[in-house]
Parts: C-alpha cells; structure tokens; sequence
C-alpha cells in the first residue's frame, strides 16, 4: 500500500498508512509487501491499515505481507479485511522472523494454511503485547494469535471478540502467550484487566503506550501515537494567514527596556507573520518582545517563527513565566516550534528565548523539531519547559530545542511531555547538542523515543571539532528512555570530542531494541577523551545487542570516575556493573572510584560487575556486589584486578572505616568522603551516595501527616538523622 520492497540500507518506515485497497500475488502488505531485514535492521513502527488487503499467493498481511530477518514491526494496527489463497496469512504480518511488539487487528482474516490474527506464520519470532478481535477463517493451522509459531516466543498476547477460536496458536496448539478469556468482551475493555500481575509476565503499559476508552476502538485498547484526535480535526487555515493575526501588539516599542508585548494569540501570530515575511524580517527580527498573558493557540495551525538560514529569529524573547497552549504544527517541514529558527550575531551577542511555557501542544516536523526551538544557533534558552508532544519524522528532535549548535546554551530547561523521533538524536531536553553547546540544569520526566542516539535529556552532545566539544552537567532523567536500534542513555546517548558529563543521574527505564550501546546515562562516547564523572543510575537497563552498562554502554578514550549504578543491567555480550565495554582509542579507557550493587546479565564471558569488557583499559579502586553475584569484575579477560568484590561486601560497603583501609584501596585513588561522597544509612540502602544531589526527607509533622523537605546532600564523612526516612531523589 506504501512500500512495496523495503530492503537493505537501514530502510525504515515510520508513520505510514493505508486505507485503500491493495492486491497482488504474494507479499502483498496494507503498508509494506516485503521487507528484507539482513544485514540491516528494518523498523516498521507507528503505521496502520484500515484497506482491504488481497493476495492470490503466500505471505499477506494487514500490515506487512513478509518480514524477513531483522525486521522489527512495533507499534501498528490493522482494521481492514485480509485475504489469501495459501499459505501465511495475517492480520498484522504474514510471516515474521523477528519481533512484532504492540500490534493489534479487528479485521477479519481469511486464508488457506497458517491463518492468524496477528500473524500468519512465525517463525523464529518474538510476539509480545498484541491482541487480536478480529474474525479467522482458514482451513489448516488457524490461531487467533498465530496460526504457525516455529521457535518463537509468544508471550501477553490474547484473542476474542469475534474470534471464537479454541487456540491462541493454532501449531502446535496451544494458548500458551496467547490467551482466551470466556469473559474477554467484558476483561479486555477494563484497565485494570491489563494491570493484573498475575496474568501477565510484565503488565500492559497504559502510561506510553496503550490507551483505553469507552468511545474509542470499540472499548478496546489503543495506541496512543496513532489516535486520530492527536489533532483537532477542524483546522483548516494557519495563523500567517491574511486576517487571522493581529495589526499591532498590546504596546512597547522593542527595545530592551521596552519591548513588544504580546497579550494575544492573535500578537503571537503577529510575531510570526513578521519575521516570516521578506518585507518585515530585517526589521522585526532582533527586536525584543515581552509575553503578558497565557495564550491558546488552538484555533488554526501554527507556522514557525523563523523557519529558515534566511527568515530566522535573532531577538529576545521573554514567555514571563505564562503558557503556550494548543500550537499544532503539520508535519513535512522542518525547523518546527514555537520558534523555528533562531540565530544570533555571534557567540558573545545571542539570541534569546526565556521564561516559555509550552503545555497541551503537539508539534510535528521532520527534521529539528523543538518544543520551544527547532534549530538554535548562538542562541541562549533559559527558564523553559516543554509539556506537549513532540515528534519528527527524521533527525534532531528534542522536547525543548531540537538542535542546538555554535556556542547555544540550553540552561534551566525541563520537559514533561513525549518526544518522538524516527530517526536519530531525540533527546527528552535537547535532540543534539554541537560545537560548544552546553546543557546544563535540565531535566526529563517525560517518555522519549527514537531510532538511535536517544538521550533523556539530550540525544547526542559533542563537535565534529575537539576543541568545540559540548558538555552536560547536573540534569537528570526519570522517565522511559528507549531506541527501537541503538545508542541510548539514561542522560546522554551519545558523546564525542572531549565531551563531559557531570553531576547527573537517570532513575528512568533505559530500552535499547535490537541494537548496541546502552548505558544508565550514556549510550556510547565516540571518541577523544570525554569524561563522564560523578554520575549515577537506578534504573533498569537493558539492551536486545551487545555493550550494555549501567553507566556507560561502550567508552572510547574516556575517563569513567566516581559513578555508581544500583540498577538491573542486562545485555548480550559486553555487559558490566558500571561500563560495558572499557575500549582503548590510542589511550586507555580508566574507570577509577566506581561501584555497582544492581544485577549484570548477559551472554558469554564479557560480563562483569565492573566491566563487561575491558580492552587494555585500566581499573583503579572499584567493587561490586549486592546484587550481582558475578565472579569478576572484568568480564574479558577475567579479573578482579581494580574491580574487587567482597565477600562481606554488604556490611563492609557501607562502613567508612572500609573505604579508609589503606591495605585496600591504592593511596593514588583514596575515596573522598569530604567533598565527593556520604554514607546515609537510609538512603541508596546504605551505599555511599555523591554530594550535591538532592535528597528527600520524608517525617511526621506535628499535624500527624508526612511532609517532605528537599536538602542538598552536604560534605561530610556520614549524616545520620534520627527518626527521618532518607532516599536519594
């Protein structure tokens, strides 16, 4: 219906749909008939099909007729009628020999042999979290799931409604992963069904994934990405238009001391119209303005202010801490935003945008794609915050500014909102931060996804020259962090030339797909001595590749120091506690005053507490333990050798007079409880913590209810406070 071969080259295929009729012999898809996925990886994610699909031959499906190798089919739905003659048959894919992940049909399908609701034939496949309601017909091996499952796992997924099917997975027949209920009609439009514990292995994710509503899908599940209301269906004209923006602003003169104000949408728009247009650009552009009221911008479509290298922004703009509201942009362009493009004079005289608020919006692009800003250029963005949705079709896109490059700054900025890219460097704060652009006092709360180079708060941070390099320091990150290939961090996904990331931390889940390079903070440090100091993860880490850490996926020339990781961290080869792969580029990698207490699983000898893989790097006063019972602190080759682990390690790890045993540690590398770290006993369960994070005090008031302070962990050699509950932000 879209693509009729998807082959070779990293060919993938976002956002697409159909709602025509498709026919043909075999390999026949509603959005793509054959996809080859070797030896490149092919992502199918966010399409859908409400066509009649229509083969004379094997392999039709609702979505994608035959999916071949590494071809990952995530996020996608069918509603229209599928139709084969022979074999392979479904309501999402004919065949797979992957994963599909998140699907579901309500069509009817019909076939001769290997019939499914979700798939015809897997083979070799993983089918996770999809559902079929649809009605299958067929005459030999028909499943309301799969109708042939050959070595594959077939895990929380169901059938019903008009499927009357006695199997889930028609060969071998079973209902194993693919479960009917007697009461599905009643269960499966219920939230709390999807939330059962005790049904599913993982529950159903309703927070970023799955929606439910009575009015919607006929009750059934959702997704959340592909709901047609993601814009009001009513716009037809956009704010630049002829009448729609208004004549003047509420006052002010722009300049500094009196700048534009804007009380209206209609002076909003105003702002834009001007700076967009080759009449008034020169003479508005670097002016300043003044925002004096929360504005909604529902009523028609937002176009940019500032979209190009020639009609940019290069003034000052103040939001005065009120709100952007309901700026809907359409897809197909770039530099997409609330401004577009904004450019300064030089590195010494910026561009400014501060104090901007943007909620319930959903801005769309290709490529640099930002919240506040698309594309910023010797531009300071200060006080911002994103709390929309955000997505590009392509590359650089980022919650609050999409790419920021020659000496931008991104500082006291946050986003709340989902961020979306099909591409690379997506970054919860910023999508790509180069050539001496800092992030610094940023965070992410919000779900942030993409194909590769996936960061929670930036995508990507460094400089094709050394001496320019970009550097991230004191943000976080809590929310889900996932890329559907690789390169992904909790914090950062990946760095290059002499890049620093300091005083940061991720409690969020990190996802890496089938691909390499994930870490609790930093997927992967390219080259060229970045350092990555005083950091920390909690949170679950896992990556379907190789290089997997639970701070750093894979370093390069790079200085890990004084980090720590408590977190679950599973991989496939090259997985360790704090980096997965310690690799040597013309000088070692060195991991110095670093420990990790969370899980480390993986295949093979390169997994291990410290360091999955240690490739002539060097090692200096680390431990392992709690969790991880792992023999080695170096996976490969197997030692311990400046990755110790203690068989009393849990009382010993937390007690000072352990980490001032002189007979321990090496004198060159003492553990610095002044200024660098703390033992709390009730925070971090007792494991030293590092200053300057905040910490929560949670105690009873003398109102009998709980009130929580937040306090700067201070220097000190331990803190203990009677009576309070502590634990690290």
């Amino acid at each position: 219906g879209v693509v009729g071969c998807a082959y070779y080259y990293s060919t993938n295929v976002y956002y697409c749909y159909n709602t025509g009729t498709v026919s043909g012999n075999k390999n026949v898809g509603g959005v793509v008939g054959y996809a080859y996925g070797d030896p490149y990886s092919i992502i199918i994610t966010n399409c859908y099909n409400t066509g009649n699909i229509t083969g004379s031959g094997n392999y039709v499906g609702g979505v994608v007729g035959y999916a071949e190798y590494t071809v990952i089919i995530t996020n996608c739905y069918n509603t229209g009628s599928v139709t084969g003659s022979y074999y392979s048959v479904g309501g999402i894919a004919g065949y797979s020999s992957y994963s599909i992940t998140n699907c579901y049909n309500t069509g009817d399908i019909t076939g001769d042999t290997y019939t499914g609701g979700v798939v015809g034939e897997a083979d070799d496949s993983t089918i996770t979290n999809c559902y079929n309601t649809g009605d299958i017909t067929g005459d030999a091996y028909t499943g309301g799931v799969v109708g042939y499952a050959n070595s594959s796992d077939i895990t929380n997924n169901y059938y019903g409604g008009n499927c009357t099917l006695s199997y889930g997975i028609a060969r071998p027949s079973s209902n194993t992963g693919a479960t009917k209920d007697e009461n599905l009609i009643a269960n499966a439009k219920s939230l709390s069904w999807y939330q059962d514990s005790s049904k599913w292995s993982s529950v159903w994710d309703f927070e970023n994934v799955w929606q439910i509503d009575s009015n919607v899908n006929n009750g059934y599940p959702y997704l959340s990405d592909l709901h047609d209301d993601m814009f009001p269906n009513d716009i037809e004209h956009y704010w630049t238009d002829e009448g729609n923006y208004a004549g003047s602003f509420a006052g002010g003169s722009g300049t500094e001391s009196d700048p534009y104000k804007i009380a209206t949408p209609e002076q909003l728009a105003r702002l834009a119209y001007l700076i967009n247009s080759s009449s008034t650009n020169s003479t508005y552009k670097s002016l300043y303005y003044v925002q004096t009221a929360n504005l909604d911008m529902s009523e028609y479509w937002w176009e940019s202010i500032g979209y190009s290298s020639s009609y940019y922004f290069s003034g000052h703009y103040d939001g005065g801490g009120y709100t952007i509201s309901g700026l809907y942009t359409e897809n197909g362009y770039s530099n997409q935003g609330l401004f577009g493009y904004v450019r300064g004079q030089s590195s010494s005289n910026k561009a400014t945008i501060k104090n901007v608020g943007i909620t319930d919006s959903n801005i769309q692009g290709n490529d640099y794609v930002g919240g506040v800003v698309g594309y910023a250029y010797y531009s300071a963005i200060t006080n911002c915050y994103n709390a929309g949705t955000v997505a590009g079709s392509d590359y650089n896109i980022g919650g609050v500014v999409g790419y920021a490059y020659d000496y931008s700054t991104i500082t006291n900025c946050y986003n709340a909102g989902t961020v979306t890219g099909s591409g690379e460097c997506v970054g919860g704060v910023v999508g790509k931060a180069i050539s001496r652009s800092d992030v610094t006092n940023c965070y992410n709360t919000g779900t942030v996804s993409g194909d590769s180079d996936v960061g929670g708060v930036v995508g990507s941070a460094g400089s094709v020259e050394s001496t320019k390099h970009s550097d991230v320091t004191n943000c976080y990150n809590t929310g889900i962090v996932k890329a559907l290939r690789s390169l992904v961090g909790g914090v950062v996904g990946s760095t290059t030339y002499s890049s620093s990331v300091t005083k940061c931390y991720n409690t969020g889940t990190v996802t890496g797909g089938g691909g390499d390079h994930v870490g609790g903070v930093v997927g992967y440090t390219y080259s060229s001595s970045t350092t990555i100091t005083n950091c920390y993860n909690t949170g679950t880490v896992t990556g379907g590749g190789d290089y997997v850490g639970g701070v750093a996926g894979r370093t390069r020339r790079s200085d890990v120091t004084k980090c720590y990781n408590s977190g679950s961290v599973t991989g496939n080869y090259y997985v360790g506690g704090i980096v997965g792969c310690a690799d040597y580029y013309y000088t070692p990698t060195v991991v110095t005053n670093s420990y990790n207490t969370g899980s480390v699983t993986g295949r093979g000898s390169s997994v291990g507490g410290i360091v999955g893989s240690d490739k002539s790097s060097t090692l200096n006063n680390n431990y392992y333990g709690g969790n991880c019972t792992l023999s080695y602190g170096i996976g490969s080759p197997s030692s311990n050798t400046g990755a110790s682990k203690d068989s009393n390690l849990i009382a010993n790890a937390k007690s000072l007079s352990w980490y001032q045993n002189s007979s321990k540690w090496s004198s060159r590398y003492p553990w610095d409880f002044e200024e660098v770290w703390s033992l709390v006993p009730s925070a971090n369960d007792g494991y030293p913590i590092l200053q300057g994070f905040s910490v929560n005090i949670t105690y009873n008031s003398n109102f009998g209810e709980n009130e929580v302070i937040t306090e700067q962990v201070p220097s000190g050699q331990e803190i203990v406070i009677a009576g309070y509950d502590l634990f690290t932000r």
